[in-house]
């Protein structure tokens, strides 16, 4: 008599056709462009905060973009004011 738990490791009782990888992968990557937006969007644009906060390497993260198809991150320009000091 075979145990149940047999069955579960069995591969010819689990769907791992193509199709179905095909599915896993496109959900994943899918899954993956939205965390990493997420995180830009949370860190300004700015690719090497992401990282960190996705406990990734900033060369990691660059990959998986360009695997993605996204576009390099770029922090956003921010208008620095020019302060004059005045002299004593």
């Amino acid at each position: 008599m075979r145990n149940v738990h047999e069955d579960f490791f069995d591969p010819r009782f689990h769907p791992t056709g193509s199709f179905t990888e095909q599915v896993v992968r496109a959900a994943t990557k899918q899954l993956e462009q939205t965390i990493i937006r997420k995180a830009l969007e949370t860190h300004i644009g700015t690719g090497r905060k992401a990282a960190h906060a996705l406990c990734i390497s900033y060369a990691g993260l660059l990959c998986k973009m360009r695997e993605a198809g996204m576009p390099r991150p770029r922090a956003e320009s921010v208008p620095r004011i020019a302060v004059r000091q005045s002299k004593i």
